[in-house]
This record gives structure tokens, sequence and C-alpha cells, in this order.
């Protein structure tokens, strides 16, 4: 439907307006779909529209109509933590996976990518983090998984940016899933339990186990010691928490 004057006057109007990065972003993905002479007068437009979203679907756009200039562009954002994913898959869409860049591929790199990407859906925190760090990494015999899998535990930080409440902190895991505990509690228990915790509700979600609250009345005074009591790990018994076995059975 743009692909004639009519559509290229509308598509003009709507990445003019700096207001709208709703109308901008869909007009600039009906770039893709219109004749080069369109595409070619609004192309300017739409890579310096005000929104680096809007400026990666043009590249995108471009790209996938063998653009040099758009190619560019989707192998910088490869680069950035924020856009990574997004520019990666892109690329892959278009079968020039061979234009990603060695770090981009990098897999500390493309653990905090993913889980950045993860933060900005509207559901979590609506926008890219500040900060994304990796607090731990290992391989880990998964009861869902056929195979051990590399897991990360990553920590985030938004900053405030009226500088009026604390920073957001929390942590969140890369692995079998992408997933954000929204719980800063957590950053200050062990790995393993955090571990421990995710597996958990994974069995859960597939019905393979069953998991009741207990109150405190109902614990005995030891049991409660035990819980309250701060946890002392040696190499071998850091070793021996690893299996999801015991992650699961220390929890529960």
């Amino acid at each position: 439907p743009f692909d004639s004057a009519t559509g290229r006057d509308r598509l003009r109007v709507w990445l003019s307006d700096q207001n709208d990065k709703f109308a901008a972003y869909h007009a600039t993905v009906a770039l893709a779909f219109v004749s080069d002479e369109i595409r070619q007068q609004l192309f300017p437009l739409a890579e310096t529209y005000p929104d680096e979203e809007v400026q990666i679907e043009a590249a995108w756009a471009a790209g996938r109509h063998g653009d040099e200039k758009g190619l560019r562009t989707l192998v910088r954002y490869c680069r950035e933590l924020e856009h990574s994913i997004m520019a990666q898959r892109y690329l892959e869409e278009i079968d020039r996976a061979d234009l990603i860049p060695p770090e981009a591929k990098d897999p500390d790199f493309n653990a905090r990518a993913k889980f950045s990407a993860w933060l900005e859906h509207p559901n979590e925190l609506g926008e890219a983090p500040d900060e994304v760090e990796i607090i731990d990494r290992r391989e880990l015999k998964w009861p869902l998984e056929e195979r051990p899998r590399t897991f990360w535990l990553l920590r985030y930080r938004l900053t405030d940016s009226l500088g009026l409440d604390p920073d957001d902190v929390g942590c969140g895991l890369v692995g079998s899933q992408t997933w954000c505990f929204f719980d800063p509690q957590l950053l200050r228990r062990p790995p393993e339990d955090v571990y421990a915790i995710h597996c958990c509700w994974e069995l859960e979600q597939e019905k393979l186990i069953s998991v009741q609250e207990v109150g405190s009345t109902e614990l005995s005074e030891d049991q409660l010691k035990l819980l309250q009591s701060p946890i002392e790990r040696s190499e071998e018994h850091t070793s021996e928490l690893q299996s999801p076995c015991n992650l699961v059975c220390r929890l529960l």
C-alpha cells in the first residue's frame, strides 16, 4: 500500500514526526517493501531518526537489499550490549550472519546482551539497564537438559535518572532460559542458592515436583537454627551443591 506516491508521502509524514516513535518505527519497517526509488528518498529520514530502535530497523530495511551502509550499521550495533541481540538476529535473518563480529559472539558478552534485552521488555524493566555484570558462571547438569549447560548469574543496575530514588539493583540468570528475579536480597546469597531456586521453579512448572510453603511454627527448633545459621562452604561442598539433585533437595 505504500509503494506509490501517496504511500511515500504518508511514510514521509510519519518519519518526519519525531514525537511519534511508534509511527516512525512501522514506517521504517515498510521501507523494506517499497521500490528502490522510494526507499532511497526516505532512508535518510529513517537512519537519522532520534531513536536507536528506528535506526536499527532502517539498517535492516537497507541491509535486506544489500546496502553496505545498512549492513555496517547492523555490525556496529552488534558490538553494543543494549542492541546486540536484535542486530545479530537481523543479520541472521538476511543471511549475513558472517558479518557478526567475533566480540559479539563471545559467550560472556552474549549472556550479558541477552539479559539486557530481556530486561528491556515492557514486562520487565521496560528499558535497558545501565550496568550488567557477570557474578557467576559455571557448567551445570540441569535436570531438564540432556547435556551439561553453561549458566550465568548476572547483576544489573538501573540508575534513577532523577536522582530521587535508590538505583534499581537486582539479579537474573541466563542458561536454560533468561530470567530476572527482581529481588536484590538474592545478591547476598551464594550462587548455589539462586540456581536452586530457579531449578526448583522450572521443575515445578513442568509438574515434576510439588512445592509447599512451610510456616516457621511447623519447623523444629533444630531446623530453624539450621536455616538461620550462616553457611560455610568448603571446595568439596561447593562442588557437591552443583548437582541439580542436591540443589533442589537442599532448597526443599
